[in-house]
């Protein structure tokens, strides 16, 4: 088995390797050995980050809670496997609610401290209502692709990484079975056959599987890195300071905030191109060479991330994953949609796309099945990706000025 994979490939590789599968090869044009998934050391994609947010609250949606129920137990069972503290179980403070109810239990189950105005705004007589999910915490997310990687290369799994190399150029098809695949092709001219082809290339899987167009896409969002005077890291450390969602909601047009690092939430920014395989546009990701050339990131996450810092830190489609073989193409496999959920359920994630390729059924591989999109899902994704206010290519852009203090 060949496998076309950022941070999900690699745990799944480890998944299949433990049900008895052999001979899987991981491909990325990225360098990973080199990089360390650091987005500090050239690591560009959405795994390469230094946190995550990793939590289980999602409402009425039970099935991805019970999910992230599970992988959070994994997390821990990770920490003491590897000896390092990969998920931090600092809690995730939200701050958008206005229920006293949730102060009193917090009081009377002996959680409420410093975690519940991590901003001190009652000090300063500003007001705060929210809720805390003890539950929650960060995860080290490049440490923790290493160690995922490190798993999977010492149950036998090899990696082909690089530019040329690791970069695929397209399938090989059998001679007379032009919708079955027997391998992939690679920028450096060989040839790679497999008996399976799992693709799980996050938001670039679209363009390698042009299947999933129709209703998968990619959109994007913001981060942003501050650096913190050493004076005051201690304010900062995970067991006083947990994760945090200001103003966040899904459909915010000012743009709701995460951290640490900050995340800037507004409808997602979009990259439309034209597609190969059908009429309509599609989403594809932005390489960083694109965004330097234009001159810098949208200016507007800036602008809102320092007035957040100046008023509380003064002194400083469906949205469901699609995991399934693909209907018209024989040995293909797909993992990937989520919207950016996936890493909170990574070391659980691949115990079901093994189901897939065993032909197992169960509540995930019928959730995640292939989807066949209606006439409104189509339109949904034209609808979402079109608009001049999501179009990053039409946004104000930060200059060197903007990113000072």
């Amino acid at each position: 088995m060949y496998q076309l994979a950022n941070r999900g490939g690699t745990a799944q590789a480890r998944e299949f390797l433990h049900r008895g599968f052999k001979n899987i090869a991981i491909f990325d044009k990225q360098d990973y050995h080199k990089s360390a998934y650091s987005p500090f050391d050239g690591g560009d994609s959405t795994s390469a980050d230094s946190h995550k947010v990793i939590h289980s609250a999602y409402g009425s949606n039970k099935p991805l809670q019970d999910l992230a129920n599970r992988a959070i137990g994994t997390w821990k069972q990770w920490n003491a496997d590897s000896g390092a503290e990969l998920f931090s179980h600092s809690g995730w403070a939200r701050y958008f609610l206005n229920n006293d109810a949730y102060l009193d239990r917090a009081r009377e189950k002996g959680w409420y401290g410093p975690r519940f105005d991590q901003f001190n705004r009652r000090e300063r007589g500003l007001p705060l209502d929210g809720v805390f999910d003890a539950n929650a915490g960060m995860v080290q997310a490049d440490l923790a692709c290493k160690y995922a990687l490190q798993l999977a290369k010492s149950g036998g799994a090899t990696t082909i990484f690089g530019p040329g190399q690791g970069e695929s150029t397209g399938f090989i098809r059998a001679e007379n079975e032009p919708n079955r695949v027997i391998g992939i092709k690679t920028k450096d001219g060989k040839e790679h056959r497999a008996d399976y082809v799992m693709v799980a290339a996050g938001p670039h899987t679209p363009q390698i599987v042009p299947e999933l167009q129709p209703f998968v896409t990619a959109t994007a969002g913001n981060f942003i890195f501050v650096k913190v005077p050493e004076h005051l890291r201690h304010r900062y450390e995970a067991d006083v300071f947990p994760s945090w969602a200001w103003n966040y909601s899904g459909n915010s047009e000012s743009g709701g905030l995460t951290g640490l690092p900050i995340s800037y939430r507004s409808p997602k920014w979009t990259n439309p191109v034209a597609s190969t395989s059908q009429e309509a546009l599609i989403s594809i990701p932005a390489t960083i060479e694109e965004i330097a050339s234009r001159g810098g990131p949208p200016l507007s996450p800036l602008e809102e991330t320092k007035a957040f810092i100046k008023e509380n830190l003064p002194d400083t489609v469906d949205l469901q994953f699609v995991v399934d073989r693909v209907p018209s193409t024989e040995g293909v496999i797909v993992v990937t949609g989520g919207s950016g959920h996936g890493f909170k359920v990574l070391p659980v994630l691949g115990e079901y796309v093994v189901d897939v390729l065993e032909g197992k059924s169960n509540e995930y591989t019928q959730l995640w099945k292939w989807r066949i999109p209606s006439t409104e899902d189509i339109t949904r994704i034209q609808t979402n990706i079109t608009p001049d206010e999501r179009n990053w290519h039409k946004q104000p852009l930060a200059s060197a000025e903007n990113l000072k203090w």
